[in-house]
């Protein structure tokens, strides 16, 4: 049993190097109740393609946050596992949380659809950040 266990942990496709280049953008998205709130999502790439994605979207500790952090990482590594962006954009875009608001403009239904549209950006960049 635990040689099949090891065969389902796979490594990532690619070694993170200790530097990485990227950009961060900062976007306003409106709740439901009016209120506008901030988010910031960092794209890391390697050789062009996208390998990481950090959302922040509170203050450390608030669930809001913790739930953005866990779709960047969830991103991140199907991404470094070999996932092509573009199964997750498919999956993640159009997902709406009851948010709204514009980034590139585009219209953004939630953080999910949020790293939906920023995954498609930085796949269509031509440079690394």
């Amino acid at each position: 049993m635990d040689s099949a266990k090891e065969n389902k942990e796979k490594q990532p496709v690619f070694e993170r190097p200790s530097h990485l280049t990227g950009y961060t953008d900062n976007v306003k998205l409106n709740l439901p109740t009016g209120e506008r709130r901030s988010f910031y999502i960092t794209i890391n790439k390697v050789g062009g393609y996208p390998v990481e994605i950090f959302i922040s979207s509170g203050k450390s500790g608030e669930e809001s946050n913790a739930d953005s952090e866990a779709l960047g990482r969830l991103a991140s590594i199907a991404l470094q596992h070999g996932v092509p962006a573009e199964v997750i954009i498919k999956s993640l875009q159009n997902t709406n949380g009851g948010m709204y608001g514009t980034y590139l403009n585009k219209t953004v239904t939630s953080k999910a659809d949020l790293i939906a549209v920023a995954l498609t950006d930085a796949l269509n960049s031509k440079n690394d950040g």
